[in-house]
């Protein structure tokens, strides 16, 4: 009898759920606005009112967006960000605008192959990233903290994109480089697991993005601990598997989306929403 009383109690709350969110999204559409912030972090706030501004749209809709959100109580205030609940916006993988490109003349030869032991060659390729903040120093004119962001958006963008990884199913084990998941480089033993790591982190993109910003600070510095990001990557994912430096993958992208000021070639920065929270 309980065990019908608690079933029942369940169903109640599952269909109320059900019911809420279907008002909710009365209340606040899927508007093309809506799906643009979707792409910033789903969040309004000073960066991405004035990307959308620069998408076309006015701030007057922007305002009513934010003021239909908060009437229905999906919406939190951090500081000069408003944070929209994902009863309303999924947090979608960030597109980057990035200078660089994988397919730029030349950038291949920062890929290096991989050796071990007396010429024995490994499959895959992996990028040297120092390499390629000199080049692009030397080929744009940049110094060291614009070719540093230069090149961290062309990972960001790669990883969106599935052409890149940075991938090992070990946590003791640090993956060998920034692998190129095209062509003969992709060609690993781990490929197809790769593949899945990736198709992951693309599907649970705004719970993983949300959980960061739930456990990390808003403050100068400030790192997501990455076991707590690998725990919950694992519950997402059913138990163990998958990558175990989905973190490293989820900081490279949210650097790149420009989720943290004051990122300089020697500096971590400050994170700001949706990546962190203020106290």
């Amino acid at each position: 009898m309980h065990l019908r009383i608690l079933g029942f109690v369940a169903g109640v709350g599952i269909a109320l759920g059900a019911l809420l969110a279907v008002e909710w999204a009365r209340a606040v559409p899927r508007t093309e606005l809506l799906v643009f912030f979707e792409r910033q972090g789903c969040v309004i706030g000073p960066a991405t009112r004035g990307a959308a501004r620069d998408a076309g749209f006015s701030d007057a809709d922007i305002d009513a967006l934010a003021r239909r959100t908060r009437l229905v109580g999906r919406a939190e205030t951090q500081r000069d960000w408003l944070v929209l609940a994902p009863e309303i916006c999924t947090i979608r993988p960030p597109a980057i605008k990035a200078t660089l490109h994988l397919g730029d003349p030349g950038l291949g030869a920062y890929f290096a192959a991989h050796f071990s032991g007396a010429g024995v060659v490994r499959p895959g390729c992996s990028l040297d990233l120092g390499a390629t903040v000199l080049a692009a120093q030397k080929q744009f004119g940049w110094d060291r903290d614009r070719a540093m962001l230069e090149a961290t958006r062309l990972v960001g963008a790669a990883l969106v994109s599935g052409e890149m990884a940075f991938y090992s199913a070990d946590p003791n084990i640090v993956p060998a480089g920034l692998w190129l998941m095209t062509g003969e480089c992709a060609k690993l033993p781990a490929q197809a697991a790769i593949r899945q790591s990736h198709e992951f982190l693309m599907r649970e993109f705004d719970s993983l993005v949300r959980f960061a910003g739930s456990v990390t600070v808003c403050e100068k510095g400030a790192l997501t601990e990455p076991a707590l990001i690998r725990a919950k990557a694992e519950k997402l994912w059913g138990g163990q598997g998958g990558n175990a430096w989905l973190f490293a993958e989820l900081r490279w992208i949210a650097e790149a989306a420009g989720w943290y000021g004051d990122l300089l070639a020697r500096d971590i920065g400050t994170p700001r929403p949706p990546f962190c929270h203020y106290e």
